[in-house]
């Protein structure tokens, strides 16, 4: 594992990107410039967080009928399972691409 600019692993750093959403990954993004796994992961945090805000305001505005609320309640559940599962996976050294925003992340890592 190398060491960063901050002074912790890659790993931890990969998984830190995605605490705090758009901020931390925008963080980690211009901070460590040199380093791919941590640019990637940068990167596919802000798409990552981008598109959550977008697919709630759009569960929130669909669904807002009582009965449906379940099905926001899910869209939201399996949004935090992949948020979670996206940290633990990157500080466990491993690169998963999301669909779509994953490949171009990967793409802008360069």
């Amino acid at each position: 594992m190398n060491k960063t600019r901050f002074g912790l692993s890659e790993n931890t750093e990969g998984a830190l990107a995605y605490v705090f959403g758009i901020i931390s990954g925008l963080v980690f993004l211009i901070a460590e410039n040199d380093n791919r796994f941590i640019r990637f992961h940068s990167l596919q945090s802000i798409m990552f967080f981008v598109c959550m805000v977008v697919l709630n305001i759009l569960v929130s505005v669909i669904f807002f009928v009582p009965f449906f609320g379940f099905f926001e309640f899910i869209v939201r559940l399996a949004s935090f399972i992949a948020y979670i599962t996206l940290i633990i996976l990157a500080h466990r050294g491993k690169v998963v691409r999301i669909p779509f925003i994953g490949e171009l992340a990967w793409k802008l890592s360069f």
